[in-house]
């Protein structure tokens, strides 16, 4: 049996659909968009696009580890004890479970990720 791979182009432009309010956002107004490109079968795994708009917002990663890799946009992600990195187009970072801290979305970002929800 063969298995083949799945091709996601145009990242930067696929529709993300409408865009709605950033649950637990720290600023106003703040909303995002998203849309998933692929799940594993057992639904544990979920391949997705993301988009943001600026502002800043808390992050428990309580139900999994996430992996991002941006396409657009520039944040900064702080640590609990204030250290912090910016990241851009290009950039990629890695939140494993039990992570947390805040994001503070600069420019406008759009982000594809993978996440992968813990065992119960």
């Amino acid at each position: 049996m063969m298995i083949d791979f799945q091709s996601f182009p145009d990242a930067l432009t696929t529709d993300l659909g409408a865009f709605s309010p950033l649950e637990g956002a720290l600023t106003e107004g703040m909303s995002e968009a998203a849309k998933t490109l692929w799940s594993s079968a057992d639904g544990r795994v979920e391949l997705g696009l993301w988009a943001c708009t600026a502002g800043q917002f808390e992050l428990e990663m309580e139900g999994g580890s996430e992996f991002c890799h941006f396409l657009q946009g520039r944040l900064r992600v702080v640590q609990p004890d204030g250290r912090h990195t910016e990241y851009g187009p290009g950039d990629a970072l890695m939140m494993p479970l039990g992570w947390r801290g805040r994001w503070e979305v600069l420019e406008p970002i759009r982000k594809i990720y993978m996440y992968d929800y813990k065992q119960a």
